[in-house]
């Protein structure tokens, strides 16, 4: 399944960028200073979103699967994107899971460090 980074520029290093997969499913958003910036920011460094999407979709990054996408202009936005929002009911039950998985790793992992720092300090 293909992961897609639609970066909208909004001025000079101000890019509203959207993490979606081409089903639909958006994943999140982020403000980056770059386009380049989006595959890390809203995925790749994230443990959380990647272990989610994973179990949920069987998605994984790879060279070949992944897209940026940079919106200058109303000619730039894809074909698919205004056909995903019919798509978001359906989705709803994933978006639920998804919420939930994300939050669950991201509590766990916030203890671990938090022990850890105790440990240390």
């Amino acid at each position: 399944m293909k992961i897609y980074y639609v970066c909208e520029n909004g001025g000079p290093e101000w890019f509203n960028s959207y993490g979606v997969l081409e089903n639909g499913f958006c994943f999140g958003q982020h403000l980056c200073s770059h386009p380049n910036y989006a595959p890390g920011d809203l995925l790749l460094r994230r443990k959380n979103r990647l272990a989610a999407l994973k179990e949920i979709f069987g998605v994984e990054p790879t060279d070949d699967n992944q897209e940026i996408i940079v919106v200058n202009s109303v000619a730039d936005i894809p074909e698919w994107w205004n056909s995903h929002e019919a798509l978001q009911e359906v989705l709803k039950p994933q978006y639920e899971r998804y919420a939930k998985m994300v939050e669950d790793k991201a509590s766990a992992e916030l203890d671990t460090a938090t022990s850890r720092a105790k440990d240390n300090g």
